[in-house]
């Protein structure tokens, strides 16, 4: 690691230089883990086949400047935060309550980075605590900790949805053998799909779509894949007759028809009507 025009300014200078090596006027190796002290903070400066143009040590903060197909690290081994202002070949940037770590790679490329470095007297490994602690509310002298509400995920909406469906689909059952018409409470599965779809689509919207078939009295399969709370996420033969039953019944289109089987915007609209109600 080659380093030129090692400059130290103000009063602060290098702690110890174990890994220098002297050379020619004005030309200095680093041939190892160099120790430096920036106001009063240790930091440890490294690399692998490095060479660096210059570095500069002041009174806050120093700056290297590192020369293409270089690298550079710095490592705070007391954990203190390192900021640096360029974020060019940046390739390593930990601050943890283990480590606090910054390294540059311009391996392979043309360009050379001017970093200014700026150690911290802020720990990472109190970010990390802060980050992680539960708040107080202090107000009124008391305290006391703040209840997070509990959020629903995407995964608990679906399994509810699909419960509510399993519902629909007994009431239905219930109705069919009694005679009766099924009535689907409203507002019991809420569906919006805002895509086209037809046969072969694939995702969650397909999901969603054949969760309203079921819920709404035209069922993709009385019992396995499709079937009430087992719905999948490929539209097939099955959910494209129950499409087709579908568009029928509320006059969107028949055999024949452009559309026939396909869920397009006036189907969509209908299907979002339905759910909304």
């Amino acid at each position: 690691m080659l380093m030129k025009k090692l400059l130290l300014l103000g009063s602060l200078a290098i702690l110890s230089l174990p890994g220098f090596a002297s050379a020619a006027y004005n030309d200095v190796s680093l041939t190892s883990s160099t120790t430096l002290s920036v106001n009063s903070i240790t930091v440890n400066v490294s690399g692998s086949a490095a060479s660096i143009e210059s570095l500069v040590v002041n009174s806050t903060n120093f700056v290297v400047t590192i020369l293409a197909g270089s690298s550079f690290q710095v490592t705070a081994p007391n954990l203190n935060k390192l900021v640096a202002d360029v974020g060019l070949g940046r390739n390593v940037d930990t601050c943890t309550g283990s480590a606090s770590v910054l390294g540059y790679n311009l391996t392979g490329t043309s360009d050379t980075v001017v970093v200014t470095v700026t150690p911290s007297s802020t720990l990472c490994a109190d970010t990390a605590a802060a980050s992680s602690s539960t708040r107080t509310d202090g107000s009124g002298g008391g305290g006391g900790t703040v209840a997070v509400a509990p959020v629903t995920t995407t995964t608990e909406t679906q399994q509810i949805n699909s419960l509510l469906a399993q519902i629909a689909t007994l009431q239905a059952q219930i109705a069919a053998l009694s005679g009766a018409t099924a009535t689907v409470a409203p507002g019991t599965v809420r569906t919006s799909i805002t895509v086209n779809l037809s046969s072969g689509s694939r995702g969650a919207s397909v999901k969603t779509l054949q969760q309203f078939l079921n819920t709404h009295g035209f069922v993709i399969a009385s019992s396995g894949p499709g079937s009430s709370g087992n719905e999948t996420e490929t539209f097939g033969s099955l959910t494209r007759t129950a499409v087709q039953k579908f568009q029928v019944e509320h006059g969107i289109a028949k055999p024949g028809e452009t559309g026939y089987g396909r869920v397009g915007p006036k189907t969509r609209a209908k299907i979002n009507e339905l759910s909304a109600q």
